[in-house]
């Protein structure tokens, strides 16, 4: 891993069939994801980490889930930690961006 860079376990799940629990992924920090409803973000939100696509709506971020209900939260509640580069059984690039919203564990 690189510095800029570090690895959490999914847990739950909100992100099948593309991620699965036990999961492991690669987040950077040096990267911001988009809010276009396309990147994969690890977010905290009221001290849990959550890994979701982002989209902004007004003043808002919305929290988008393949296997579960979108959720749209203040934008100050929420800190964007990084932008996920990787995963076992699951290899992200530009021109695959299926993903969805799970917790996150580190």
């Amino acid at each position: 891993m690189l510095n800029n860079s570090f690895e959490l376990e999914v847990a739950g799940n909100a992100m099948e069939p593309v991620l699965i629990e036990g999961d492991e992924i690669a987040v950077d920090i040096k990267l911001n994801p988009r809010t276009n409803g396309k990147d994969l973000a690890v977010i905290e939100v009221d001290g849990n980490y959550h890994i979701c696509r982002l989209a902004r709506f007004g003043r808002q971020l919305l929290m988008l889930h393949d296997n579960g209900p979108t959720v749209a939260i203040g934008e100050d509640r929420v800190k964007i930690i990084g932008k996920v580069v990787g995963a076992t059984n699951y290899s992200i690039n530009e021109n695959n961006h299926s993903a969805a919203n799970t917790m996150a564990i580190a």
